[in-house]
């Protein structure tokens, strides 16, 4: 009879089983992680009533306003929902945004701003992509031993741009003109190319940020360095390897330039074409670099009333940025939206298809009502001026002006975002067939013909016959 091993006792296992263990176990874990994200991330979508988030902070320096809508706040779990951080940089004329980078990919916004002549924002946006040519350069005298300035490309940006961040490139944003900058930024953390968590990183290559609850300041990358390493790595002197890690000083992430501050664009080539200083724009520059991700266009203006995807004299327009305008849009999955609904108008009911929106209203206000998947009104409110709401997947939403106009920019959080309209010509209750429509709402046939065909406009309307009016009170 075979002996019976004591209790506590392991038998010894040939390695290829220790093995096959371990790799069961760790692919156990793994499938339990994602089971529990996925658990959470479902979570995040439950509503009992949408809110309109609020910024949770606000970091005030003498250059500029950084206000942040962060996910990790205690009550952004809409945002968590739609995966999307959201923060309002205002930069004071002369101010220059620090080169910082971010783990997911950002779209900013150029908003207008106010100055006395009502003058439209103006500035200098510059990504620094690994890899790519630095093809603005200022050629010096060939007798002169010193280096010639060399840096990547530079963009004019100004009212109504869109521009593009991939993730893990650092960039700069610097207001040149006479007025105030304002900058819309949609950080969409839950992207794929996010390998960290849900929360914006922001990893600052110079100055000093600020923790979440803004009280203190955080080092830039170099801070955490050894001084004698970096400069070994620079081939520079300790003293000035030192000034990497803005140690001594307060520095934020919105600055004041001076007035010998420049960067080489077109416009200050033109300007010193007569003197001394050559400034030329590289066009042939060594490496094979064409149609690579470093020849991807970064900015399009959406504001473009002549560029609308959807126009009506009546009610308003409608302007659409996807991966055909900007190829990039495809490698983030995101569409931009921005729509413009004159006075007495409104939008069709509709709900996304495949994707969540972002909205941030940059002027006027509207009644806005949303209902999900039971039938339950989770949102009836105005949305006005600076507000940041978020429509979930498939939720219903309306949105009818209650002043001179109701305008928002809008990030949907899929390169091939599409709606589907309640009303209107290319409605869901349109593409029905009429008896489909009489049996399903307890309707006649007569009914049922009027609900589908009263109403010829496709996105946007002026629902002016107040006869149809009644008191839902």
């Amino acid at each position: 009879m075979a002996s019976k091993e004591p209790v506590g006792v392991l038998r010894s296992r040939a390695p290829g089983q220790i093995g096959c263990s371990l790799l069961c176990l760790s692919l156990l874990s793994l499938l339990l992680s994602n089971v529990c994200l996925a658990q959470q991330q479902t979570g995040w979508c439950q509503f009992e009533r949408l809110k309109v988030p609020l910024p949770n902070r606000k970091v005030e320096s003498k250059a500029g306003i950084s206000e942040y809508w962060d996910i990790e706040a205690p009550d952004a779990q809409e945002l968590k929902c739609a995966g999307m951080s959201v923060v309002r940089y205002t930069l004071k004329k002369g101010a220059l945004l620090l080169p910082s980078i971010l783990n997911a990919p950002l779209v900013y916004y150029v908003l207008e701003g106010i100055d006395s002549n009502n003058h439209a924002g103006k500035g200098l946006h510059g990504a620094a992509i690994t890899g790519c040519a630095q093809t603005y350069e200022a050629g010096t005298a060939k007798e002169s031993r010193e280096q010639e300035e060399q840096h990547q490309k530079v963009r004019n940006i100004e009212h109504g741009d869109i521009v593009a961040k991939p993730a893990g490139i650092a960039d700069w944003v610097y207001n040149y003109g006479n007025e105030t900058l304002i900058l819309i930024a949609f950080i969409h953390v839950g992207n794929h190319a996010n390998q960290l968590d849900i929360f914006a990183r922001r990893f600052h290559l110079a100055g000093q940020g600020r923790s979440l609850g803004g009280e203190n300041p955080k080092g830039n990358v170099f801070s955490g360095l050894d001084v004698n390493t970096l400069a070994r790595a620079y081939n520079v002197g300790p003293e000035l390897a030192s000034k990497l890690q803005s140690r001594d000083d307060l520095v934020e992430e919105i600055v004041q330039t001076g007035e010998d501050f420049h960067v080489l664009t077109h416009a200050l080539m033109q300007k010193h074409k007569p003197h001394r200083r050559n400034l030329r724009y590289m066009d042939n520059y060594n490496g094979e670099v064409a149609e690579t991700f470093c020849n991807f266009e970064l900015r399009h203006n959406i504001d473009d009333p002549d560029q609308s995807d959807i126009f009506n004299l009546r009610g308003g327009r409608v302007s659409m940025v996807t991966s055909f305008h900007l190829p990039i849009f495809g490698t983030f999955k995101l569409t931009a939206e921005r729509a413009v609904v004159y006075d007495h108008s409104m939008m069709t009911p509709y709900f996304n298809l495949n994707s969540h929106s972002v909205f941030y209203v940059t002027y006027g206000s509207a009644r806005v009502q949303v209902a999900d998947e039971h039938g339950r009104n989770v949102f009836d409110g105005e949305l006005k001026s600076d507000d940041v709401f978020v429509l979930p997947q498939n939720y219903v939403i309306v949105k009818e002006t209650t002043g001179p106009s109701f305008e928002y920019i809008a990030v949907k959080t899929n390169d091939k975002a599409a709606r589907t309209p309640l009303a209107g010509r290319i409605s869901v209750i349109r593409a029905l067939p009429d008896d489909v429509v009489a049996l399903a709402f307890g309707l006649s046939r007569e009914e049922a013909r009027s609900l589908k065909y009263s109403r010829e406009e496709i996105t946007l309307f002026r629902p002016d016959n107040s006869t149809h009016l009644v008191n839902s009170s």
